[in-house]
């Protein structure tokens, strides 16, 4: 029996197996590809509220951060005066709080 005879001997293993080989197809070309970090990408890096309760990390984990993430090669850690100047542009109060959403002001 040939090969094309035994494919057509078994039509739903054949379907399967074309559903799989294209389903697969599409999968990998469909994808996009996951973004690479370089050496031009900027974050913000925002306060932390510290649970703790331990006074000294009130601002010691977020300054350890900021070394820890200026040491990578693809990250620029936007500056705390740069952050605050732009929100100065935005007509924002000086508080105001960067959400994914926006910003907002605290109200307190």
């Amino acid at each position: 029996m040939t090969r094309l005879h035994a494919l057509a001997a078994h039509p739903r293993r054949t379907l399967a197996a074309l559903a799989v080989v294209l389903a697969a197809g599409y999968w990998a070309f469909s994808r996009r590809a996951t973004p690479k970090l370089t050496e031009a990408d900027t974050i913000v890096l925002s306060d932390f509220t510290n649970t703790t309760g331990d006074a000294v990390f009130d601002d010691a984990l977020r300054q350890g951060l900021i070394v820890q993430l200026q040491q990578s090669p693809f990250l620029r850690v936007l500056p705390d005066q740069r952050v605050r100047r732009a929100i100065a542009m935005m007509g924002l109060r000086p508080d105001a709080r960067l959400t994914p959403s926006g910003p907002e002001s605290r109200s307190r």
